[in-house]
């Protein structure tokens, strides 16, 4: 009897990472259903131009600027990577014929891009090079019908501790039509200093929840 027990509570162990891993499965299938529409597109043209001796006789060439953002206010805000919205934001020296010249860089004709065709004229609000994020807001109020399309994900302060597993929720490329994307990965380092940053095998522009269903970043 004692045996049969012991086989019995060994199987209930050996069970216990299936079940885990199925209660995981179905909070990021639901995290697809609620949250896939706070992933939004961003398109603009960056304008870069060079400073410093002899910068007159520059051309840069303008740039399609592709990003992707996550909407964390019903208004419509969205927080994406500063560098990949504006890769001069924070300027780039180069050298031209022996001078030294600063690349600088501003992103015009901005638009949020939502998966139905709608393109709503946006502009940057706020910017920070040590943290690389920029926060985008539409230029005028959304209209009803515009708030539709979007989900706001809610902003929690969750934490998590190094090798958790998190869910990783983002879409696929115009050439998949945005499909939704979604993978299990692990924290891979936490950085305490200067700021709490998570590492994660997870595209820029991705949102990384917990297995509880709460965003980390």
């Amino acid at each position: 009897m004692l045996k049969r027990t012991t086989l019995l509570l060994l199987a209930g162990l050996l069970l216990l990472p299936a079940i885990a891993s199925a209660d995981t499965a179905d909070v990021a299938r639901g995290l697809v259903k609620t949250h896939t529409s706070a992933s939004v597109q961003l398109e603009g043209t960056m304008k870069a131009r060079a400073e410093g001796k002899g910068a007159t006789n520059v051309r840069v060439p303008d740039k399609g600027i592709t990003v992707r953002g996550v909407v964390v206010d019903p208004s419509g805000l969205i927080v994406c990577s500063l560098t990949q919205l504006n890769p001069l934001a924070g300027g780039k020296t180069i050298s031209v014929r022996g001078m030294a010249l600063t690349l600088k860089g501003q992103v015009e004709g901005l638009v949020i891009s939502l998966p139905n065709g709608t393109k709503i004229p946006a502009r940057v609000v706020l910017s920070s090079d040590k943290l690389d994020l920029a926060f985008i807001a539409p230029s005028t109020p959304l209209t009803a019908n515009q708030k539709s399309g979007i989900t706001a994900v809610e902003l929690s302060g969750a934490k998590a501790k190094i090798l958790d597993e998190v869910i990783v929720l983002a879409r696929a490329s115009k050439l998949m039509n945005y499909t939704p994307m979604c993978t299990l990965t692990r924290i891979a380092a936490v950085v305490t200093k200067p700021h709490l940053m998570y590492y994660a095998s997870a595209a820029r522009g991705s949102m990384v929840f917990s297995t509880d269903g709460k965003l980390l970043g």
